[in-house]
């Protein structure tokens, strides 16, 4: 016998020197702890499953970036804290609302870089102080009271507050530089439309118009245009008001036709020109063009980025509950 072999052959166990009885006791309580540790695993998990996990459920995908239900909660206790709810608030246009808004933001940040437009925190910290109604060169402590202040009405981290700023920072930058852009002068069509949510309702219009209805009484009864409640009158307007199709369609059409239903990315149009003229384009004008410009521009960053709304009917319900609830 080697001498390793005759080590361990010699050697004895701690429980080699107990009796049966004691043996089994330790075996027992081996086996407790081990049953306990299995049920605290299992408990763990099941906590983790039922209330972790569901917060990091992702619920809007813009781009390459990701956010979660957790992420959402927060924006949405902010709105309930800073009263930023609206008239005949409902809990699922509480959350709603707030997504929408989420996915906005991100999609300025996106066009600001494809851009190669750049928000500084100097930018955002200046942002700040015009909206605390603090004077150019305040002290630095007096800025951060009013700032430290404005971060805590809404309960969110500081980076969230600070990527909202910079996302009104490049909106209004952005409406700026297309407001500024817009002509003195430009070719105009005397228009009405009409605009649905849906093809149906859209077909449903044509036809009621193809029949001899009036354009103004379909539009005040089908459209959801702002300019419904006028009978879908625009009044003379620039193509650069409108969304690409729609505005491509009225711009080509003969003078009184009606055209067919047009599918654009906000919804489906008829659209019909009385008149076409070269004419001053004045400020609201210019302040629509500028609108509509910016629209169009995060519709074109939306589809080269992608952007994905994946909430949950009961996500809503059980986010909004539960920040009403506060």
């Amino acid at each position: 016998m080697t001498r390793r072999a005759s080590s361990v052959a010699g050697r004895t166990f701690p429980w080699e020197g107990l009796d049966q009885e004691r043996r089994n006791a330790l075996l027992l309580y081996g086996a407790i702890g081990v049953v306990l540790v299995i049920a605290a695993g299992l408990i763990a998990w099941g906590y983790y499953k039922d209330k972790v996990a569901p917060r990091h459920e992702t619920v809007l995908v813009v781009g390459d970036r990701k956010f979660d239900v957790a992420f959402l909660e927060r924006r949405v206790r902010a709105n309930v804290r800073i009263g930023n709810l609206g008239a005949n608030a409902t809990i699922q246009n509480i959350v709603v609302s707030a997504l929408q808004a989420i996915e906005l933001e991100e999609e300025l940040r996106q066009t600001a870089k494809l851009r190669g437009m750049t928000v500084t925190d100097a930018d955002i910290d200046n942002e700040v102080r015009v909206r605390l109604g603090l004077p150019d060169g305040v002290a630095r402590n007096v800025f951060a009271v009013g700032y430290r202040s404005e971060v805590l009405k809404t309960g969110l981290p500081v980076n969230e507050y600070r990527e909202i700023i910079a996302a009104q920072i490049i909106q209004d930058r952005l409406t700026k530089e297309f407001e500024a852009a817009a002509p003195d002068q430009a070719e105009q069509v005397d228009a009405q439309i009409i605009k649905t949510k849906d093809e149906a309702t859209i077909k449903d219009a044509k036809q009621r118009l193809d029949r001899g209805d009036k354009f103004n009484l379909t539009a005040a009864s089908l459209s959801i245009d702002n300019s419904k409640d006028q009978g879908g009158e625009l009044g003379w307007v620039t193509q650069a008001e409108l969304t690409p199709k729609a505005g491509e369609a009225l711009f080509s059409l003969p003078l009184g036709q009606v055209s067919d239903p047009i599918q654009d990315y906000d919804g489906w149009y008829i659209v019909l020109a009385r008149d076409k003229q070269t004419r001053d384009v004045d400020a609201a004008q210019k302040q629509r063009i500028a609108a509509k410009t910016l629209d169009n521009t995060l519709q074109q960053t939306r589809v080269k980025v992608g952007s994905s709304n994946k909430i949950t009917d009961q996500q809503i319900l059980d986010i909004g509950t539960k920040a009403l609830k506060g």
